[in-house]
């Protein structure tokens, strides 16, 4: 019996890192418009805000537990941006905010090694959702814009994340 509970407990610290994506609704964020087939503009920057605070509260998370390593920093002041650039809009076409629940979903993975992998992984996420998002043609001009330009620093963000990572774990080793 001893070596069952051993070997679950083994088992769910090495899982671990990545039972926080696994616990974020396929319906949440990027997830959920990866996967809706019908985006209205409601739907649109609603997924939009919540993928951004969650990135916020990952980052949050990662910084509490690493410290203010520079591309996690960096990240997150542009996660600021963009959630200032959509609560704006969000008020502007009559959408209520939605809740942030991000609390629920976010763990800071066990090693920095992690903690960069899975910013890479939620990046890249973002940044399908945000092409999806720019090519919808029926949104407005401001939205479509602000989409436009979430997309790029997404993909700016992909390359700081990689090119930094191997810096930052290579001194924590």
């Amino acid at each position: 019996m001893k070596k069952i509970l051993t070997l679950l407990l083994f088992l769910h610290f090495i899982t671990f890192p990545y039972t926080a994506l696994a616990k974020i609704p396929s319906y949440y964020g990027a997830n959920g418009a990866l996967l809706d087939e019908n985006i209205s503009l409601a739907d649109a920057l609603t997924y939009a805000l919540q993928d951004e605070l969650l990135h916020q509260s990952y980052f949050d998370s990662c910084i509490e537990r690493y410290g203010a390593i520079r591309p996690f920093v960096q990240v997150k002041v542009y996660q600021s941006q963009q959630i200032s650039t959509l609560l704006p809009l969000l008020k502007k076409y009559n959408i209520d905010s939605p809740k942030d629940r991000t609390n629920k979903f976010i763990h800071s993975p066990p090693t920095l090694q992690q903690a960069f992998e899975q910013a890479i992984e939620y990046e890249i996420k973002n940044n399908l959702m945000y092409k999806k998002l720019r090519s919808i043609n029926v949104f407005p001009e401001d939205v479509t814009e602000a989409f436009e330009r979430f997309f790029n620093s997404s993909s700016q963000h992909i390359r700081i994340l990689k090119s930094e990572k191997k810096q930052y774990v290579s001194l924590r080793s």
